[in-house]
């Protein structure tokens, strides 16, 4: 009696339909994950915002206390008052980043 025997042969090389499915499924999770990195870095802009503010706000404190609680003059013309606060920003922070957004509003 003879046993009928199978033979199975694997193949090393992809297919190109496997290859052409493999590149969709790349693409589209890659569709899926540049909003995701938007928004993220949507948020940590606001945040560096908000510490930049806060670092605003503290130096503004920090003037006031120094000179009669008097405020720094908010000048219509030009941001001096930047410039008056930027020596009571704290030291480990980069003052020139903190008072960025200043020449981005004069400039629009």
């Amino acid at each position: 009696m003879k046993k009928n025997r199978l033979k199975t042969t694997f193949s090393i090389a992809f297919t190109l339909v496997e290859l052409l499915v493999v590149i969709s499924i790349i693409g589209l999770l890659a569709g899926l994950a540049v909003p995701a990195i938007n928004g993220g870095l949507k948020s940590a802009k606001a945040g560096a915002c908000l510490s930049n503010l806060h670092q605003i706000g503290v130096a503004t404190i920090a003037y006031a206390a120094d000179n009669s609680f008097k405020l720094p003059d908010a000048g219509a013309s030009s941001p001096e008052w930047a410039t008056t606060l930027a020596s009571f920003v704290s030291t480990g922070t980069k003052s020139k980043k903190v008072f960025s957004f200043v020449l981005d509003v004069r400039n629009r």
